[in-house]
């Protein structure tokens, strides 16, 4: 048996050999989870050294939902989710929000 955290991410396919890792997987120890210095922002991510442009500082995996359920629709007595819209991402043209599901 396996549970259902394991068969959303490909089940038996999940797990993967040394030797892949080191071809495929992403090393995040760069990063120190500490508070900010910014007034009422509480704790964050920071790099430990700097980045060059492109280099990726850490993996992003989202999924996609409608971003209409985030809205409040006119008349609705329901309240938003301000939480979670801090951390969607969405393109003022588009109806498509991408919520990162790794740091939540």
């Amino acid at each position: 048996d396996m549970g259902s955290a394991r068969y959303a991410v490909g089940g038996t396919k999940s797990h993967r050999s040394e030797d892949w890792l080191e071809r495929n997987g992403i090393c995040t120890d760069r990063l120190v989870i500490a508070a900010s210095g910014v007034d009422q922002a509480g704790r964050g991510a920071f790099l430990k050294s700097g980045v060059k442009a492109g280099d990726v500082v850490s993996p992003m995996p989202v999924m996609q939902i409608d971003c209409r359920i985030l809205h409040i629709s006119p008349g609705s007595d329901t309240q938003p989710r301000p939480l979670l819209t801090n951390y969607v991402l969405q393109h003022v043209d588009s109806d498509v929000c991408l919520v990162p599901y790794n740091v939540l």
